[in-house]
């Protein structure tokens, strides 16, 4: 006997699904002759349920039909988008892929014998979603779609939504821009690194690779950053990175890993901010031991010279 949440989420993807074939043969019906849309290569989305049970999507369009897009919130997850009508001609569309996800859900029986579904943010599955998405004016694009988690011995439905806005990065353009020439860079910093408050030395090997160090109260620790695009003075950037510190209150302490994603600045007179979050490892004892997934954030604020 299913759970009335369950038989939810059942009746729900059965409809979704249904009103996705449907669409399909309703857009393959249309003819158009209006001019092309253009469609950004980039784009930043709030997303609830689907892959992940709240958090950010971005994607990267490899071709109109293709896109690599990545989760990163309550879990994370990372894989390929495909869409089955040409965008540059369609503004409604319908899609389907296939990602890796920390979400994961598992049965068990309650103390009355009713069976009962949890859901988890640190196991392993395979995400696969159908769904319907519209671009619409100044770039905002809406998606909702239903999709099946897949594990070893379990299939579990599930919806989602996201809504978020397409943007265009010019490489060329940013490729031809005069890189920083600043390479040293000094901060305060909250959380990360320094889990409550500390100093943290950068050093800019290259426009596009940072290595740092921190001293927080109290702990140590060092890691290093990506920058896309390399950094240029008065222009934002994203990063990547990790870092991996040893944090010495006795409730809350051993050794941490944080991977970060964020957006950072540098003015021209050498002002630096930057922000990132991401998740983070603790191990309860040496590296490569008994750990938990957790997340972190860290705010940056210095000068660079």
């Amino acid at each position: 006997m299913k759970t009335i949440l369950t038989q939810i989420w059942f009746n729900t993807f059965r409809t979704v699904l249904v009103c996705f074939f449907l669409l399909i043969g309703q857009l393959h019906a249309q003819q158009t002759s209006k001019p092309a849309i253009v469609v950004p290569n980039h784009s930043v989305s709030l997303g609830i349920w689907g892959a992940i049970p709240i958090g950010l999507a971005v994607d990267y369009k490899l071709s109109n039909k293709v896109s690599l897009e990545f989760h990163l919130g309550l879990g994370y997850s990372g894989g390929f988008k495909y869409l089955f009508l040409d965008p540059t001609r369609h503004r409604f569309n319908t899609f389907t892929g296939i990602f890796y996800t920390s979400t994961e859900f598992s049965t068990y029986t309650d103390s009355l014998g009713v069976p009962s579904q949890s859901s988890g943010i640190n196991g392993n599955s395979l995400y696969i979603p159908i769904g319907l998405s519209y671009l619409g004016g100044k770039n905002f694009q809406y998606s909702l779609e239903a999709g099946a988690f897949v594990t070893k011995d379990k299939i579990s439905p599930m919806i989602g939504l996201k809504i978020g806005r397409r943007f265009s990065i010019d490489y060329e353009k940013i490729k031809n821009t005069e890189k920083t020439s600043k390479r040293n860079v000094i901060s305060a910093s909250v959380f990360g690194m320094t889990p409550l408050i500390g100093v943290v030395y950068e050093r800019l090997l290259t426009p596009f690779l940072g290595v740092d160090i921190g001293i927080g109260i109290p702990s140590v620790g060092a890691g290093l950053k990506l920058y896309t695009p390399q950094i240029r003075d008065d222009k934002w950037s994203l990063h990547i990175g990790g870092s991996h510190h040893f944090f010495l209150f006795p409730w809350a302490g051993g050794w941490k890993t944080y991977f970060p994603i964020g957006l950072n600045r540098m003015s021209e007179d050498g002002f630096r901010i930057s922000f990132d979050f991401g998740p983070q490892i603790s191990w309860h004892e040496n590296i490569g031991g008994d750990h938990n997934l957790t997340f972190n954030v860290n705010l940056r604020i210095g000068k660079a010279f």
